[in-house]
């Protein structure tokens, strides 16, 4: 896929010069722990790839002088749960002192996990989450790389785990009892102006916290409403296998440096995998409550309205190409 400016490098996924993980990836970062070190300040010795334990295999079991065990859990997708659970998991079963998880794209949901773990150990262990991305550069080949495949440098950079992020508020009986009215006005409300928008004619919100329109293909909506306590937007993808759901994810994940000069503060996710299953979502999420008062959740409502519209605007010219690629013959009606 193209990007959007022309001269402009187009980014270059993990996955394509990385294919598989264990067997690509892995190796690849354990002879290049120099790199991921400068990233947490620190300088990091290996001592093995692929170490074993009563939960499974850790990726890189490393060292650094003075400070003990390092436990380094890698992808080449955007952060998730199963990895979250395996990084805690090996570093329990080596004892380790440092846990990183490098990948190339971390959720808020998961650099919140990572930054309580932190403050809840209080120094007796440290966190670090590093993200990891390829610029092309035309100097720079990946081992066992095609001879004519373009030039990169790997880049890593370690996010500031400080956690910082608005707190879930605690409910009283009362305010609990009255959430589901609340959410059924909001919602009716916000379907009243996203059909002055022309952006669906449903009259009746759906019942849950969140309201989802189709894209005009299976397994794929945008989606508007609340989770863990804040405001959402997103495009969601749930499609067949989850090897099915990761292409067509991964292959929306090419037009990102685009997509976010339109709309910056997008972020992409994986929300969950379990088995064959996978869900991954495009959008964006704010500050803010349901149970906050009548003229906030206005202001909700509006940056809710017009962000969903705006992403539609602009993720479904890229989705219909996406799909057309992956899946020609899927198209679904509704709204």
């Amino acid at each position: 896929m193209q990007s959007g400016n022309p001269g402009e490098p187009e980014p270059v996924s993990l996955r394509d010069i990385w294919p598989n993980e264990t067997l690509d990836f892995t190796p690849w970062l354990a002879s290049n722990l120099h790199l991921l070190g400068k990233a947490i300040g620190m300088e990091l010795s290996l001592i093995q790839t692929e170490a074993s334990g009563w939960s499974g295999y850790l990726d890189i079991l490393a060292e650094v002088t003075g400070k003990g065990k390092v436990a380094i859990e890698n992808q080449i997708e955007p952060s998730d749960n199963d990895h979250f659970a395996r990084l805690i998991g090996y570093a329990a079963d080596c004892d380790a002192d440092i846990l990183v998880w490098v990948t190339p794209f971390f959720s808020e949901y998961h650099q919140r996990q990572l930054g309580w773990l932190k403050e809840a150990m209080d120094g007796k262990k440290e966190f670090y989450a590093v993200v990891a991305s390829l610029v092309p550069d035309g100097n720079l080949r990946p081992i066992n790389s095609h001879p004519d495949a373009p030039g990169f440098h790997a880049v890593f950079s370690s996010i500031d785990l400080h956690n910082n992020w608005p707190k879930a508020p605690v409910l009283t009986p009362e305010e609990q009892a009255n959430l589901p009215q609340k959410r059924q006005a909001f919602f009716q409300r916000l379907l009243r102006d996203l059909r002055n928008k022309g952006f669906t004619d449903r009259m009746a919100p759906l019942a849950g916290r969140s309201q989802s329109f189709p894209s005009g293909f299976p397994g794929v909506a945008y989606n508007a409403g609340f989770e863990w306590s804040r405001p959402f937007v997103f495009l969601s993808i749930s499609v067949g296998s989850r090897a099915e759901s990761g292409r067509i994810f991964d292959a929306l994940s090419e037009y990102r440096l685009e997509l976010e000069r339109e709309l910056p503060d997008l972020q992409f996710d994986v929300i969950g995998q379990h088995g064959g299953w996978r869900r991954s979502s495009v959008g964006m999420t704010r500050d803010g409550y349901l149970g906050d008062p009548d003229q906030s959740l206005d202001e909700i409502r509006d940056w809710m309205c017009n962000n969903i519209v705006e992403l539609k605007n602009i993720m479904q010219p890229r989705l219909e190409k996406v799909m057309e690629e992956f899946c020609p013959t899927a198209m679904e009606g509704g709204s």
